[in-house]
C-alpha cells in the first residue's frame, strides 16, 4: 500500500523468483505491420514490372476523349485537324467508325454510338451501331452540339447560343447562354429542356432517375467550371458546384456526382487537385487530395478512377476513407490514356509511333 504518496517497497522475501515471474513480451505488432506493408509494396512493384500489356494498334494522331463501353475502346484522333477520326478498338480489330475534318464530340451507350460533325455551314448528328454499321443522320442544325450524351431513346447535348447584345459585359441575360436540348434516337424535332445563363458549354454528365447533370464553363484565366442539376420535366437548373479552372466530372450508376477541384491545401492550385463528391443535403465533401491536375474521371468495376494530366499520366483509384492517393502500378515505359471496366488503356513511351495497348487493372 502507498503511504504519504509513495509506494511501500515489497519486502525481499515476497519478491517471486525469476522462474515464476510472467515474461513480459514486447509489442511486436507494429514490426509485423511494417513488414507486411514492405512485402505488399514489393509485390506491387514486381507485379507491375511483369505485367504484359496487349497491343491494340497504332494511332495516327494523339488519342483524345477515350472511353470504354460494351467491351470495346473508343477514342478521337486528330480533333480539330484534317482527317480527324472516331476509332473503335475491340479484342480483334481496330477500325475507324467516322472520319471528318469537322469531327466533334461523341457518345457511346446501349449498343449505339453517336457523333457530331460539321458539314459545310451546318452540323449533323449521326447514329450507328456500336461497331459503326447502320449509320443514319438523326439531326441537323446551324450550331455545334456540345457534350453529347446517349440513352436508349434520346440524344442530349448543350447548344451554345450567341449573345443577345454583343459585348454586353458581365450581364448573363444579355450575353451567351446555353440550352439543354434532346432529340429522339429515331430522329425528329429537337426539344429544349432548360436554359442556363452560362457562356460556354461543358458537357452532359449523366442522368439518374428524373434528374440530368450538366457542366458549363466561364471564360478567363483560369476560368470556372460549374455543375448543374436539372429535372428532365422542364425543371429549373440548380447549381450544385463551382470550381476554379477546367475540371472533370462524372455521374456514377448509383447517382453519385464526383468532380475534380483545386486542392485547398496546395499553393499550386492550377496544378494540384482533389476529388470531391456531392454528399447529403447537396454538401460537397473532399475524398482524395494531392493529385496532378488536368485529368479525367472514369467509372470502373473497381470504383471511380482518376487519370491525371501529367506528362506521363497515371491512374488513381479513389477511396471514401479520405486517405492519401496511391497510383496504380504500371508496366515500365507506359502511360495511362483511360480506364474502364477492369482495363487500362495505355500508350507506350519513348517511341516515335503512337502505339496503344491495354492491360488489366492491378
Amino acid at each position: 500500500p502507498a503511504r504519504n504518496g509513495y509506494r511501500q517497497p515489497i519486502p525481499p522475501e515476497r519478491v517471486p523468483p525469476l522462474s515464476n515471474r510472467s515474461n513480459v513480451q514486447p509489442n511486436r505488432l507494429p514490426v509485423v505491420l511494417i513488414g507486411l506493408l514492405c512485402l505488399l509494396a514489393v509485390f506491387f512493384v514486381l507485379r507491375a514490372r511483369f505485367m504484359h500489356p496487349t497491343l491494340i494498334g497504332q494511332a495516327h494522331a494523339p488519342v483524345k476523349e477515350a472511353m470504354r463501353s460494351g467491351g470495346s475502346w473508343y477514342w478521337l484522333e486528330g480533333v480539330g485537324k484534317p482527317g480527324a477520326r472516331l476509332m473503335r478498338a475491340s479484342a480483334s480489330s481496330l477500325q475507324p467508325i467516322a472520319a471528318s475534318d469537322g469531327l466533334g464530340s461523341y457518345a457511346v451507350a446501349e449498343g449505339k454510338v453517336v457523333w457530331a460533325a460539321r458539314e459545310g455551314d451546318h452540323w449533323s448528328l449521326t447514329l450507328a451501331s456500336a461497331d459503326g454499321s447502320g449509320q443514319q443522320k438523326v439531326w441537323s442544325g446551324p450550331r455545334e452540339p456540345h457534350g453529347l450524351y446517349l440513352t436508349v431513346d434520346h440524344i442530349y447535348w448543350l447548344d451554345q447560343l450567341p449573345p443577345t447584345v454583343p459585348d454586353s459585359g458581365p450581364l448573363p441575360p444579355l450575353g451567351p447562354t446555353l440550352q439543354l436540348v434532346a432529340v429522339p434516337v429515331s430522329g425528329g424535332a429537337s426539344t429544349i429542356i432548360a436554359t442556363l445563363l452560362e457562356p460556354l458549354a461543358g458537357r452532359v454528365i449523366g442522368i439518374h432517375g428524373d434528374q440530368i447533370y450538366v457542366s458549363a464553363m466561364r471564360p478567363g484565366a483560369p476560368g470556372v467550371t460549374t455543375l448543374y442539376r436539372i429535372a428532365l420535366l422542364h425543371g429549373a437548373p440548380k447549381r450544385v458546384a463551382g470550381e476554379t479552372g477546367l475540371q472533370s466530372s462524372i455521374l456514377t450508376q448509383d447517382g453519385a456526382l464526383y468532380w475534380s477541384a483545386p486542392s485547398r491545401e496546395s499553393s499550386q492550385f492550377d496544378r494540384v487537385v482533389c476529388i470531391r463528391r456531392l454528399g447529403k443535403d447537396d454538401q460537397p465533401e473532399t475524398l482524395t487530395d494531392w493529385m496532378e491536375g488536368r485529368g479525367r474521371l472514369y467509372e470502373t468495376e473497381r470504383g471511380v478512377c482518376y487519370v491525371d494530366g501529367d506528362v506521363s499520366p497515371k491512374a488513381w483509384l479513389l477511396t471514401v476513407r479520405k486517405e492519401l492517393p496511391r497510383a496504380l502500378p504500371l508496366p515500365e515505359n507506359y502511360a495511362v490514356l483511360a480506364a474502364g471496366d477492369r482495363e487500362l488503356l495505355l500508350v507506350a513511351l519513348g517511341t516515335d509511333s503512337i502505339m496503344v495497348y491495354q492491360v488489366g487493372m492491378p
